[in-house]
């Protein structure tokens, strides 16, 4: 950092009007690429989001379950999911591939263009191509000692973007408000009694929707439906791991 900023300061000292017009002009790339970039960028990490989620999901329901799958044998069609959602999953990840290497050979281009513009003002400037030669070296010095910063910063970024969706969820989920239990106890004499209990992890998605059952002491209970219907979430609603959105819940 401490030779880019050295360099800089050299340009600025040899021509400060015509350093001040190429950082105006390599800032105005460098936005222009992320505001370009990074929709395609973040729409890639959704969607690789997805695919994984549904991949790995169908991956642990056949080897979770591989006895019932072997007795329904329906191999094929748990193995066009999975090939589906594999598939999207290398997609969406080669997509992120793709433009997350364009900016660096946009910038070089642009640079290399650039240049030429100084090496054409100097010219015309001075009438002198003896004076090109050294200026336009040392402007091609400092632009590339700059690009691998330029460039590592924007991967960075991208990176951060393309991820993002990843890790959101989990943030969520941390940053959730949690219950304050007490040391009381509850005395269970007769039954447990949901009323209209409703729950989605996504909005607009519900999973559960004015669910209403009573469990007597005593009794032993089976959940069975298909898988995704809810059944899990469903008990740790009961035993308070997670908030219903609505409706109520007495002991």
């Amino acid at each position: 950092s401490s030779t880019i900023i050295a360099i800089y300061v050299m340009l600025f000292y040899v021509n400060w009007k015509m350093t001040l017009v190429l950082t105006l002009l390599l800032t105005a790339k460098v936005f222009i690429i992320i505001k370009t970039f990074s929709h395609k960028i973040t729409s890639a990490g959704k969607r690789l989001q997805v695919f994984s989620l549904a991949r790995d999901k169908k991956y642990h329901q056949v080897f979770g379950n591989y006895k019932f799958l072997r007795l329904l044998s329906n191999n094929a069609q748990h193995a066009a999911t999975f090939n589906e959602n594999a598939y999207g999953f290398a997609r969406a990840n080669n997509i992120n591939m793709v433009w997350q290497a364009l900016p660096r050979f946009i910038l070089e281009t642009l640079g290399f263009c650039i240049l030429i513009g100084v090496m054409v003002y100097v010219l015309f400037r001075y009438n002198n191509a003896q004076f090109v030669l050294p200026i336009v070296s040392m402007y091609a010095l400092a632009f590339y000692r700059f690009l691998p910063s330029i460039t590592k910063i924007l991967t960075s970024y991208n990176q951060i973007i393309f991820n993002t969706h990843a890790i959101k969820p989990f943030i969520e989920y941390l940053e959730s408000p949690t219950e304050e239990l007490t040391y009381t106890p509850i005395t269970f004499k007769q039954a447990i009694t949901a009323t209209n209990l409703s729950f989605n992890y996504v909005p607009d998605k519900p999973i559960l929707e004015n669910i209403s059952l009573s469990i007597r002491k005593g009794d032993r209970i089976g959940f069975v439906g298909e898988s995704g219907a809810g059944k899990t979430t469903l008990i740790d609603l009961l035993i308070g791991l997670l908030p219903a959105n609505s409706g109520s819940l007495f002991i």
